[in-house]
């Protein structure tokens, strides 16, 4: 069948479309401006498509298709981003442990979320390019640090 639908959803869809042409039709406030199949094409058209939306974000798995001996490989993702999170954050306090001005610069900057013209105001920057040029280095060097 055209647009993807099988010959079951095609007559399911028609169906569907007959019903609320049967439906319109008992309302007295209803009037049909165009032909019968004019009309009825166009609900089938709407109606294929929420269907194909639907279908497309609901996904059925059958238990028997499911392996149960595959290994998660998201679970091991998730361990991988846990433990590089880790050390980001391990690294940070290392900053701030340190009294490097780079703790300051990027908390301001990733935590308070601050744009660079606030964060030269609180530091003390001629503008925001300086706190700019200022942020990218502590990021660059944190990079270094990590081996990014």
């Amino acid at each position: 069948m055209s647009k993807g639908a099988s010959e079951i959803d095609a007559l399911d869809i028609y169906q569907d479309a007959t019903i609320v042409l049967y439906e319109k039709i008992r309302d007295t406030e209803f009037r049909l401006t165009s032909s019968i199949q004019t009309y009825l094409n166009s609900i089938c058209y709407y109606q294929l498509l929420a269907r194909s939306k639907s279908s497309y974000t609901k996904k059925i798995v059958l238990k028997e298709e499911v392996d149960e001996n595959v290994q998660d490989w998201f679970e091991e993702e998730t361990e991988i981003v846990n433990a590089k999170v880790e050390r980001i954050i391990k690294e940070f306090e290392n900053l701030k442990a340190n009294g490097d001005k780079c703790y300051e610069r990027l908390r301001l900057f990733y935590y308070e979320k601050l744009t660079m013209g606030e964060i030269a105001s609180k530091l003390g920057f001629s503008n925001a390019d300086s706190a700019k040029a200022q942020v990218d280095k502590c990021r660059s060097a944190l990079k270094r640090i990590l081996g990014v």
